[in-house]
C-alpha cells in the first residue's frame, strides 16, 4: 500500500512499504455493564447530519450502541472536493485492478502506447474520478467494517492499554518482545524494555493513540523477523545495517522515504539528520519510536487531521487537499477492514467509540440514474468468454456462460451492490443483459468490461459532437470518461471529440455510481450503413442505407453485393429481401473513396405463427412445481425461443416453463415468443402449503414458546399439541399477524411435542395445508442473567446475578485463563442466594464464570441453560 508522510508541512513524500494496518482503540472487561442512550437521544446526537446519512447511523446504533458520531462539517461542494482529490496526483491506483478506476486523462495515459503512465514505481496509476468519488463518499463505508476510518486517533489513557498494543503487535517482531538493536559499530544490544512499553510511552508523549502508532508501524516496517538477531525486525528500516552510510540508525515510520529507486535509504538518511529535529538521530529503536510518533502527531493528529479519512482526504480548513498522509485510494478503506477484524478478534468492538464523519454540500444522491444518447435499451456484444450472473458481482451465482461475440440486450449499468473489497477493485461496474443462450432466456448481469455497447454515431476525425447526460438527479455531477482517447476524448460538460479512426465507448458516471454509455466509430473516410446486423423473414424486406465518408467527396455512388443470394437478395439501392433460412453479408462498396467497403449481416429466419401450451389450467399446493410445455408453430419455425411471465409472482413463479407455487391464489402463466411475440396463458390456482417451527423452546419454568415465520395470503395458524394418548389436539387457532405462541401451565422436566399447519379462508371455505413435522421441548428454568462481575482487594472478586423466584437453586461454575474445563465451585439450595464470592481470584489471570439454575421436581433436579459467561481480570 502507498502512504505519505511529510518533510515538511506543504511537503508530500511517498512511502512504499506494503503492509497491513491495525487501529485499535479500547479494551474493557466482558462484564462491563453497558449505558445505552435511548432513541430520542440518540436522534438529537445525530441531528447534525444529513438525512442520508441517518439510515446508516442507526443501523450501527442499534448493534453498537456505545458509539457517538459527530459531523464534521467541511463547507465544501462535494463535486469541488473530487475534482481536487483527483488531480496533482494525490490519489493513485494499482493496475491490478479495474482499467475504470484508473484515470486515462491528459498527463495520465499515454495515447500512442495504450498504456496508463506510472506516478510512483511501475504499478501506481493516477485514480479516475468516479474512483475517487466513491472513496470520498463517508456513506460508501457506515458499515461496522470500514466506520473506523472515522475513528478519532487521539490517545485515550483510560482505554489504551499495554496489553491492548500487545494484541495488536501479535505475530510480529515485536509482540512480546523486548528491544534489541545494532549501534554504528555493528554491535549487537538487547534491552530490558519492550516494545509494548515504548510504543505506549510514544502514545503519552505525543498525544496519538497507542493502537494507532503500533498498527502504523506495522503498516510501515511489516511483522517480519530479522534472520540473524533476536529481538529486530527484517525490513530495512528498522535492521540497523540497511546500508554501510547509515549503520545503527532507524526509522520505525519510514519518515522521509520520498519516491525513487531506494525509499529506504532516503528515510535512514533522514532520521540521520539531527537538523530534522523529533530527536534526531534515530539510533535506537526507542528513539525512533518516539521521535516518529511526536512527528506524526505534531503533523496530523494534533491539528486536525485525528481520523484516518481525514489523513488521506484533508478536507479541514488548513493546508486543504494538501499535507496528506497516502495516495493510495483505496489504502484507508483496505487499513480500517482490517481494524474492524482486530476488534472483532479482541472482542472490543463494541466498546464506547467516537467517530467523526465529514460532511459535504450537494451530496451524491441515491442510485441516481443517468442516460445517454439512445432512450431506452442497448444492443452490446460480448468480448470474451465470461459468467452471466444473477447479480452485480462475482459473488452472485453464475447463471451461464457467454461466449466471446454473443449479442446482448443491455438493459442498465450499475456499482456493484457489495462493500468495497479486493473483488469491489477488481470488478466496480456491471452491466444488466438481457440474453438468449442456447435457446433459453436470461437476465443478469456481466462485468462492464466485458461488454462493447452498440455504436449510435459515427464521427469524422476533428469534428466535435456533444452528448450531454441527464441524471435522476438534477444537481448530481457527472464524471465523463472515454474508454480510448486515441480515438475520441471528451470533456466535463460531455463534449466528444473525433481523435483517430476507431471505435470506442464514453461512459457518463453519477457520483453515486450508476452510468450510461454512448459508443461512436471515427473515420477518417470510409462507407457506413446504417445497420450492421438484420434479422428478417422468409419473402420479408430491409432497406439498408449507406453514407460514404468523408461527406464532401465528389462521388458516393456505391455497388451493392449479397455473398448468399440463395439467402438474401439485394437491390441497386439496398433493399434487402428474404429468399431463404439462413445468413448472409451485405457488402456497399465506394469505389471512388478507394474501395471502402459498409457491411451489413443478415439473418433469414422462418418466422413463428403461434404457441400453444400443454395445460391452460392448473391446481398446486404452496412449494410444489409443475413444468409447462410450449409448443412453437410452425414446427420449423428458425427461433423457437420463448419468454415466460407471471402476472402475479406473489402466488406463483415461472422460469423456463417451471411453476412454483408460492402463496395462495391465482396467476396467470404468459408465454411469448421471441419472434413474432404469439402468446399463449394457463391459469394456476394455488392453495395453502406446508410450514414448519422456526424454534421450539423452553421459555420459563412452566411455559414453552414456539415461534415460526409469517406465511403469506393466509389467513392463520392453528397450533397442536400431542396428548398422553399420543394424539395431537388443537390447543389453539390464530390471526395471520401472529408468528408465535406460549404454551403455559406445563410441568417441569417434561418434554412435549407440537404441530402447526396454516388454514385459508376463501369464499366461504376453509382450506388447511397438512400438518408441519412434529417440534419437541423440554421445560427447564429460565436463563440466569449476570447483573455484575467485580474484582476485590486480595485473592477476592464476587459476581453476582438476577433472582428467580420460581427456581430451588443455582450452580456457579469457574475456570481461568491457564484452564481449559470449568467446574463446579458452588450449589446453593435457596434462589435467595445471587451472588458467589470467590476467595480464590489469584492477581494476574482473568477468570470466567458461568451459572445455571436448577429446580427440585418429584426429587429430581431440572436444569435451566448456562447464563452467558461473564470474565473479570485480576
Amino acid at each position: 500500500m502507498k502512504s505519505k508522510i511529510f518533510t515538511k508541512i506543504a511537503k508530500n513524500i511517498q512511502v512504499t512499504i506494503l503492509a497491513i494496518a491495525i487501529i485499535v482503540s479500547s479494551i474493557q472487561f466482558s462484564g462491563v455493564t453497558e449505558v445505552k442512550a435511548d432513541d430520542a437521544t440518540f436522534e438529537a446526537s445525530i441531528s447534525g447530519f444529513p438525512e442520508s446519512y441517518k439510515p446508516y447511523l442507526r443501523q450501527l446504533h442499534a448493534t453498537y450502541p456505545n458509539w457517538t458520531f459527530q459531523p464534521f462539517n467541511t463547507g465544501i461542494d462535494f463535486g469541488t472536493a473530487v475534482d481536487n482529490e483527483a488531480s496533482n496526483d494525490r490519489s493513485l491506483t494499482h493496475t491490478n485492478y479495474s482499467e475504470f478506476l484508473q484515470s486515462n486523462a491528459s498527463g495520465d495515459y499515454n495515447t500512442a502506447t495504450g498504456k496508463y503512465i506510472a506516478k510512483d514505481g511501475s504499478t501506481w496509476v493516477t485514480a479516475s474520478k468516479n474512483a475517487v468519488a466513491y472513496f470520498m463518499d463517508p456513506r460508501n463505508f457506515l458499515n461496522d467494517t470500514y466506520v473506523f476510518m472515522f475513528e478519532n486517533l487521539a490517545y485515550d489513557a483510560v482505554n489504551q492499554t499495554q496489553a491492548g498494543v500487545e494484541a495488536i503487535l501479535t505475530g510480529s517482531f515485536m509482540a512480546n518482545t523486548n528491544i534489541a538493536y545494532l549501534d554504528a559499530n555493528g554491535t549487537y544490544i538487547p534491552t530490558a524494555e519492550s516494545y509494548s512499553s515504548k510504543i505506549l510511552q510514544a502514545a503519552q508523549t505525543s498525544g496519538a493513540s497507542a493502537y494507532y502508532i503500533a498498527s502504523k508501524i506495522l503498516q510501515e516496517v511489516g511483522s517480519g523477523r530479522n534472520g540473524i538477531y533476536a529481538g529486530m525486525g527484517a525490513s530495512g528500516s528498522v535492521s540497523g545495517n540497511y546500508s554501510t552510510s547509515y549503520k545503527g540508525i532507524y526509522n520505525f515510520y519510514n519518515i522521509g522515504a520520498s519516491t525513487s529507486s531506494q525509499p529506504i535509504l532516503n528515510g535512514l538518511k533522514w532520521a540521520s539528520n539531527a537538523k530534522n529535529g523529533y530527536g534526531t538521530p534515530w539510533n535506537t529503536p526507542g528513539a525512533s519510536i518516539i521521535g516518529g510518533a511526536q512527528y506524526i502527531a505534531e503533523k496530523y493528529i494534533n491539528v486536525g487531521q485525528n481520523t484516518t479519512y481525514l489523513q488521506k482526504f484533508n478536507v479541514t480548513a488548513k493546508n486543504t487537499y494538501k499535507h496528506q498522509y497516502m495516495t493510495n485510494i483505496f489504502g484507508c478503506a483496505s487499513e480500517t477492514g482490517t481494524t474492524a477484524k482486530a476488534y472483532d478478534t479482541l472482542g472490543i468492538k463494541s466498546n464506547q467509540r467516537h467517530f467523526i464523519i465529514p460532511v459535504y454540500n450537494n451530496m451524491p444522491g441515491d442510485n441516481t440514474t443517468v442516460t445517454m444518447g439512445k432512450s431506452g435499451d442497448k444492443t452490446g456484444v460480448i468480448t470474451s468468454n465470461v459468467n452471466l450472473r444473477q447479480g452485480p458481482s462475482t459473488g452472485y451465482s453464475s447463471l451461464t456462460k457467454l461466449s466471446k461475440d454473443d449479442v446482448v440486450t443491455i438493459k442498465e449499468n450499475v456499482l456493484t451492490d457489495r462493500n468495497y473489497s479486493v473483488s469491489w477493485l477488481s470488478n466496480p461496474y456491471w452491466t444488466k443483459v438481457d440474453v438468449v443462450k442456447n435457446g433459453v432466456s436470461y437476465t443478469g448481469y456481466v462485468s462492464t468490461e466485458y461488454v462493447t455497447p452498440e455504436v449510435e454515431n459515427n464521427l469524422i476525425t476533428g469534428t466535435t459532437v456533444s452528448v450531454k447526460a441527464t441524471t435522476s438527479n438534477p444537481n448530481e455531477k457527472v464524471i465523463y470518461r472515454s474508454d480510448n482517447p486515441a480515438v475520441a476524448t471528451v470533456d466535463d460538460a460531455g463534449n466528444i471529440t473525433a481523435v483517430g479512426d476507431g471505435t470506442t465507448t464514453i461512459r457518463a458516471f453519477a457520483v453515486s455510481g450508476n452510468f450510461a454509455t454512448y459508443t461512436i466509430q471515427v473515420f477518417t473516410k470510409g462507407c457506413v450503413l446504417d445497420k450492421t446486423k438484420a434479422t428478417i423473414g422468409v419473402g420479408k424486406k430491409v432497406k439498408l442505407n449507406a453514407t460514404v465518408y468523408p461527406t464532401d467527396a465528389p462521388d458516393k455512388t456505391v455497388t451493392w453485393t449479397s455473398s448468399n443470394t440463395s439467402v438474401a437478395k439485394v437491390s441497386k439501392t439496398g433493399k434487402v429481401t428474404g429468399v431463404g433460412v439462413g445468413n448472409a453479408t451485405i457488402s456497399a462498396t465506394a469505389t471512388a473513396i478507394g474501395g471502402a467497403v459498409g457491411t451489413c449481416k443478415i439473418k433469414v429466419i422462418r418466422p413463428v405463427t403461434g404457441v400453444k401450451l400443454n395445460k391452460t389450467k392448473k391446481t398446486l399446493r404452496v412449494g410444489n412445481t409443475y413444468t409447462l410445455k410450449a409448443t412453437v408453430i410452425p414446427e420449423d419455425a428458425t427461433n423457437k425461443n420463448v419468454k415466460w411471465k407471471s402476472d402475479n409472482t406473489a402466488v406463483a413463479k415461472v422460469k423456463k416453463g417451471v411453476v412454483t407455487a408460492v402463496a395462495p391464489g391465482t396467476a396467470t402463466i404468459t408465454v411469448t415468443t421471441n419472434n413474432g411475440k404469439k402468446t399463449a396463458t394457463a391459469l394456476i390456482t394455488v392453495i395453502s402449503g406446508q410450514i414448519g417451527f422456526k424454534s421450539v423452546a423452553s421459555y420459563n419454568q412452566n411455559t414453552i414458546k414456539l415461534t415460526w415465520n409469517a406465511a403469506t395470503n393466509v389467513s392463520g395458524y392453528i397450533i397442536y399439541r400431542r396428548n398422553s394418548a399420543g394424539k395431537y389436539k388443537k390447543i389453539a387457532k390464530l390471526s395471520a399477524s401472529v408468528t408465535s405462541y406460549k404454551d403455559k401451565k406445563l410441568v417441569t422436566g417434561n418434554t412435549y411435542s407440537y404441530k402447526i399447519r396454516t388454514y385459508t379462508v376463501s369464499g366461504g371455505k376453509t382450506h388447511k395445508s397438512s400438518f408441519s413435522a412434529a417440534a419437541s421441548a423440554k421445560v427447564v428454568p429460565k436463563r440466569v442473567k449476570f447483573v455484575s462481575a467485580m474484582a476485590l482487594q486480595g485473592n477476592s472478586a464476587v459476581v453476582r446475578w438476577k433472582r428467580d423466584k420460581w427456581v430451588t437453586g443455582y450452580q456457579v461454575y469457574k475456570k481461568s485463563n491457564i484452564q481449559l474445563k470449568y467446574r463446579r465451585v458452588r450449589t446453593t439450595k435457596k434462589n435467595t442466594v445471587v451472588k458467589f464470592t470467590d476467595g480464590k481470584a489469584v492477581s494476574g489471570y482473568t477468570y470466567y464464570y458461568k451459572v445455571r439454575s436448577y429446580k427440585v421436581v418429584y426429587g429430581k433436579k431440572v436444569y435451566g441453560k448456562y447464563s452467558k459467561v461473564v470474565s473479570l481480570s485480576k
